[in-house]
């Protein structure tokens, strides 16, 4: 069973606070006889090998800890734009389609490095560039993406300490960001949604990482207000500078 969260926007995130996710048999998983393997001439540089399936279907084997993606996919679809993977025979495949990306509502730069930081902050996966394209797919205006969707997520740590010197860095706005880290504390505590995104990690795993991400969120949450308590004073008093220097 896969998990699925249709039109992601942020203004669903905040109309939808609690964030609720529905198991749904929704994926087209396909017969792994039936992908054909390709690379494009545009993905040479890159060294990426797209499967391609006989709907045209696109997809990109994932070579390393399958079932670590697939958990990490499960636990933010709707959070943030992140691909699906599924299991097939023992393999591990993300979902990388340019129709779901066209789908997506036009979202300002600044709102998709969000998203990006929040990888960073949450599972230490600083391996996705969105101005490099890397491990990134981009949908682009004029030049400039207006719409992504993350994958391969082989780098990413469970259960490790969040990053939260991103917290000091200004491009971060912190009242989205709660929302996010609110999202992600919900279904962390939802134990019945918690165990129903298991890949086949054991009980005792899934209990520590839990544990170790409740507290983590529980400390992040902390400092966000400590951080936006800060910038709200250096804000009034950079406003009484300018009047005083009028």
């Amino acid at each position: 069973m896969e998990l699925k969260i249709k039109n992601f926007s942020e203004e669903n995130i905040i109309k939808n606070p609690k964030g609720k996710v529905h198991l749904n048999d929704f994926s087209y998983n396909p017969n792994y006889s039936e992908l054909k393997k390709t690379k494009n001439v545009a993905d040479e540089v890159k060294n990426t090998f797209y499967y391609i399936d006989k709907d045209g279907r696109k997809y990109i084997k994932l070579e390393k800890e399958g079932e670590k993606q697939l958990f990490i996919s499960r636990l933010l679809k709707g959070i943030i734009p992140i691909a699906d993977v599924f299991e097939k025979d023992g393999r591990y495949f993300s979902k990388v389609t340019d129709k779901e990306i066209k789908k997506f509502k036009t979202r300002k730069f600044e709102s998709l490095l969000l998203d990006k930081y929040f990888l960073d902050i949450v599972f230490s996966d600083r391996d996705h560039s969105i101005r490099g394209e890397h491990n990134v797919l981009t949908r682009k205006k004029n030049g400039v993406p207006d719409a992504v969707i993350f994958f391969d997520f082989d780098l990413a740590e469970i259960g490790g300490e969040f990053l939260t010197y991103y917290l000091k860095n200004k491009e971060v706005d912190i009242k989205i960001l709660r929302k996010k880290i609110k999202l992600l504390e919900d279904r962390v505590s939802d134990l019945i949604f918690w165990n129903s995104i298991n890949p086949g990690f054991s009980k005792e795993e899934m209990v520590n990482i839990r544990k170790k991400m409740l507290r983590e969120i529980r400390w992040l949450k902390i400092l966000m207000y400590q951080e936006s308590f800060v910038r709200y004073i250096n804000n009034i008093k950079k406003n009484i500078s300018k009047k005083i220097w009028k």
